[in-house]
């Protein structure tokens, strides 16, 4: 890291540390230069934090920064929270938003036994035990959709238009919820099954919260 460091700090030997908020919030992305969409994008955010002063961080006395959630895209975090999760568990089984013929579903797990399509959904509504209503319906269309994908299905081990015609494939989704543990069940298909759907499941999951700390 030190050597990496090292070698882009010189590139930055003309950039100044004074920031115009006006100009800063001005700035246009250009398409040829997409590989600095992300990094504005992040500054912004982190200048934003400070009120465009970066300077006044005491960095001696700073352990931990609280950050206002609607400022972080956490269905995204809660997709490679659980993506973590499922690497320590299943190892090189899980393909993670593989690419099949039109749709990429947030995990495969790839087992000649038990081969599932997952989808991670930052959703409180599943935590309900009731009637299924608008939001899952179209969560449990889109899941489906991928269950269909001949991509999808050559990834998962049905390579043969025989094998894709006659599998119905598991399907899994992955929600939070504090009331639970951090512990995935031993197989995911223990999960409550969703009513009036063959072969699927929830499954619930708590994220980890700072001491002394709710969630809503």
């Amino acid at each position: 890291m030190k050597w990496l460091i090292d070698y882009c700090t010189p590139t930055f030997e003309s950039v100044s540390d004074e920031i115009n908020v006006h100009k800063f919030k001005a700035v246009k992305r250009n398409s040829f230069y997409k590989e600095y969409q992300e990094a504005l994008k992040l500054s912004k955010i982190i200048l934003k934090r400070f009120g465009y002063h970066i300077s006044e961080i005491d960095h001696s006395t700073v352990e931990k920064i609280l950050v206002p959630p609607f400022w972080i895209d956490m269905s995204k975090l809660f997709e490679l929270y659980v993506l973590g999760i499922f690497k320590d568990k299943y190892g090189n089984k899980i393909l993670y938003q593989a690419e099949g013929t039109y749709g990429e579903p947030d995990y495969l797990l790839v087992d000649n036994i038990e081969p599932i399509i997952i989808d991670a959904k930052y959703r409180p509504i599943y935590q309900e035990d009731k009637n299924v209503n608008t939001f899952i319906i179209k969560d449990i269309r889109q899941i489906s959709g991928y269950a269909r994908d001949v991509g999808i299905l050559d990834r998962l081990g049905y390579h043969t238009v025989e094998e894709q015609s006659l599998s119905v494939v598991s399907c899994v989704v992955i929600y939070t919820n504090q009331d639970k543990g951090d512990k995935l069940p031993d197989s995911l298909t223990d999960g409550t099954s969703i009513t009036g759907f063959t072969k699927f499941y929830k499954v619930p999951i708590s994220v980890p919260v700072l001491k002394n700390q709710t969630t809503e």
